[in-house]
């Protein structure tokens, strides 16, 4: 509904650099969340609007110096902030609202590096921006945490690192593809992603149905398309780097057993994926 909403009423979508206080954010049922400017806007298309839509819940207002001043840039008209590092983002998606928005600030900002930047894109979803030389952060012990504490899913994708010029436009198309893998994301039960994963279901998504369709009929026989466990086996070896033994833990298999698993689908298929090109090639095409 939201992709038909955005089509209807393209005229009044919030953009950067429209007033901030004009800004109208909307949510469906399914939470997929949709900004316009009020100001573009009749009486009429406001009321149709609260009828179909609601108001989320509000996020925190940011609460440093330089939280306020990565939010105005990310969201509002304000200036670059002042930066001579290359930035990371990591994006995080709730699965519900949140109760206690300041319990949940402290327990993130604990495990990320100091000086790390919360910034709130609404109630459910935000970034995290840190310098990029910054020591990793363990995002699934993360998210543990946050089951264990909270009692609520979250999703993080990990972006690139980003120049202070680049990173509006950077970070605006991060959350595209974040938002564009959310769903294959909850139902591979996958809580971290990588951006250029991401980028991998954008591309898919962009590829006609019907070409994606006639590549698999081809390439992988309905026999393998029906081995649910041989194709879960072949995609956690493909996320593994093809790293049989990693896999095998993994998947708490033996690794003999694995391997006979690979070694049918090579020989069903005639796809040898223990070569980059044509595991890069499978993994695009694994229903």
């Amino acid at each position: 509904m939201i992709t038909e909403l955005k089509t209807q009423f393209a005229h009044a979508l919030w953009k950067p650099g429209d007033n901030l206080s004009d800004r109208w954010a909307l949510q469906s049922e399914n939470r997929d969340t949709v900004s316009f400017n009020r100001q573009k806007l009749t009486d009429r298309e406001r009321l149709l609007l609260s009828l179909l839509l609601s108001e989320p819940l509000l996020p925190p207002a940011p609460q440093t110096k330089e939280e306020k001043e990565w939010h105005a840039y990310l969201f509002g008209d304000g200036q670059q902030p002042p930066t001579e590092e290359t930035i990371c983002a990591v994006h995080f998606q709730l699965e519900k609202p949140l109760e206690d928005f300041a319990a949940f600030r402290e327990a993130v900002l604990n495990t990320f590096p100091p000086y790390t930047c919360f910034v709130w894109q609404n109630s459910m979803s935000g970034m995290l921006l840190f310098p990029s030389a910054a020591e990793d952060v363990d995002l699934n012990a993360v998210v543990e945490l946050i089951e264990t504490d909270f009692y609520i899913g979250i999703s993080f994708m990990v972006g690139t690192p980003v120049e202070g010029p680049k990173a509006k436009a950077a970070w605006r198309f991060e959350s595209e593809l974040f938002a564009c893998c959310k769903d294959d994301q909850t139902k591979k039960k996958r809580h971290v992603l990588q951006a250029a994963e991401a980028g991998l279901a954008y591309l898919l998504k962009q590829t006609p149905s019907l070409e994606l369709e006639k590549l698999r009929a081809h390439f992988l026989p309905q026999e393998i398309v029906d081995d649910k466990e041989l194709v879960r086996t072949v995609r956690m070896y493909l996320l593994e780097n093809m790293n049989s033994t990693k896999a095998a833990k993994t998947l708490h298999l033996h690794r003999n057993s694995l391997q006979y698993r690979i070694d049918k689908f090579v020989a069903v298929t005639g796809i040898d994926i223990r070569t980059f090109p044509n595991a890069a090639f499978v993994a695009l095409l694994l229903p």
